[in-house]
């Protein structure tokens, strides 16, 4: 992604995908479908942008259909923006530059619909639920100052990103490289695979270290 409020030296593609419809969701719902039965329509997540301030952006707001959704446009029209708005509103750095020249404040507010999962992570960070099932996350940013809101509520920086992780994804234009790097193989492995060899990991990393200690001492 470019600077922010410059050429962002991107052709008509978005530079990041969007899960719009959360990290969790199936391309389906319910157990399961009989031959022939088309699948139901995913239900969409992200539903709205409102952008306040941001860059070159004095104000906009974009609304999201259902399925799939594209940004395109020439170099420099503002895709990046955009995107790095969700960013911004889910925790994201903020830079003195990205502020709109004049402006005092800048505003990013999210606004995703809900599901069981969603509502049972409000319930633990115990925050208010709308009525109609939404979640709406704000950021308002000045210098030195950040202002975050769920459905209204103060919180903070934290709380919004534990949210997050249920409701969206953004995948950066190269990040998929990462796979092709053998020196970065044996990490993911391990992440991957944390939950069942953690402990046995730590078990030969201690087992390794008695092992270089006493090989130290006979030499």
């Amino acid at each position: 992604m470019g600077r922010w409020g410059e050429s962002d030296g991107l052709q008509a593609d978005v530079p990041e995908r969007v899960n719009l419809a959360g990290p969790d969701a199936p391309a389906w719902e319910g157990p399961g479908r009989a031959a022939g039965q088309k699948p139901e329509r995913r239900k969409k997540m992200l539903t709205s942008l409102h952008v306040k301030n941001l860059a070159l952006m004095e104000e906009t707001e974009v609304e999201f259909g259902e399925g799939l959704n594209i940004l395109t446009g020439e170099t420099g029209a503002g895709k990046s923006l955009l995107i790095g708005s969700v960013n911004l509103a889910l925790g994201g750095k903020f830079e003195r530059e990205m502020l709109r020249k004049g402006a005092e404040s800048a505003l990013v507010e999210l606004v995703f619909t809900g599901n069981e999962r969603v509502r049972g992570k409000l319930e633990e960070l115990e925050l208010e639920q709308s009525e109609d099932g939404t979640v709406a996350i704000s950021r308002k940013i000045s210098v030195g100052k950040n202002v975050y809101r769920i459905n209204g509520e103060t919180v903070t920086a934290k709380q919004v990103k534990e949210l997050a992780e249920l409701l969206i994804d953004i995948h950066g234009q190269h990040e998929h490289q990462s796979l092709l790097q053998k020196a970065k193989h044996l990490a993911i492995l391990d992440e991957f695979t944390k939950n069942q060899t953690g402990a046995l990991r730590k078990e030969l990393a201690r087992s390794y270290e008695q092992y270089a200690a006493l090989k130290k001492e006979a030499d």
